[in-house]
């Protein structure tokens, strides 16, 4: 089963958010809960987003809600870690969602292939507090198709056994596509996780350069900057600046 991990901001490093305990509702919490602190960002980052050259159009839109189940009343803020006028790619069967998550309790994730009715892969998490939130499609999880996309969405609710009474509501897309042969290449060369991230962020492969980045982040710290910085890039300033004036230890689980 896919365990969601706590992340710094943005991902599993990139983010550097309130240190807070990120349960599953549904499931136990990781063996393999890591530590992650975000350093400041780098000056020099190397982790440079292209856009694909035919990208779909699509307009990012961050949703808050407003009902009375929040910290001291402060409406939920929730944030879709993509690009903000395009859908994103990925080459992976099985790639990996970020989220931020402010002031909220139970947010529930859904990812539908366009025509089937059931999702392919849902799962309903906790959090104690604001921060970035990721979710790994299992192993058991039906593969992304390639040249087909798919929408994904994030519900925040105050009661996981009412899912339709939800306070805020945000859904994006992905597209699966083939690798092309100057990427195979630039992999094939990469010695570390950060230099694979860089390949697939000049290649235009957001999920992929994101999933990356966060798991470099578990033992480089300076690839937390980097995803900072490719945040910034599509505009994600907001949760780059809480990353960064909450710059604490976390965990993910």
């Amino acid at each position: 089963m896919a365990t969601p991990r706590f992340l710094i901001t943005s991902a599993t490093a990139a983010l550097v958010l309130q240190s807070f305990s990120f349960l599953n509702a549904t499931e136990p919490a990781s063996s393999n809960p890591f530590p992650l602190t975000l350093a400041a960002p780098a000056s020099a980052a190397q982790t440079v987003y292209t856009p694909p050259l035919r990208p779909k159009p699509i307009f990012r839109t961050d949703s808050t809600g407003s009902r009375g189940c929040f910290q001291k009343d402060k409406p939920a803020q929730l944030s879709l870690l993509v690009p903000e006028r395009h859908i994103g790619q990925t080459v992976s069967a099985r790639p990996s969602f970020f989220w931020y998550l402010e002031n909220a309790k139970v947010a529930r994730f859904a990812l539908v292939e366009f025509g089937v009715a059931k999702p392919l892969f849902e799962k309903t998490l906790q959090a104690d507090k604001a921060g970035i939130m990721r979710v790994d499609l299992p192993q058991d999880a039906p593969e992304l198709a390639v040249g087909k996309e798919y929408r994904w969405s994030v519900t925040v609710a105050c009661n996981p056994n009412r899912p339709s009474d939800y306070v805020a509501f945000n859904q994006s897309f992905v597209e699966r596509v083939a690798p092309s042969p100057g990427l195979s290449q630039q992999l094939a060369r990469a010695k570390t996780t950060l230099e694979r991230a860089r390949a697939y962020a000049q290649n235009g492969l957001w999920y992929d350069a994101l999933g990356s980045l966060s798991d470099a982040s578990e033992k480089d710290p300076s690839a937390r900057n980097e995803m900072l910085f490719m945040l910034d890039q599509v505009g994600l300033t907001r949760v780059t600046g809480f990353a960064r004036r909450n710059d604490q230890a976390m965990k993910f689980r």
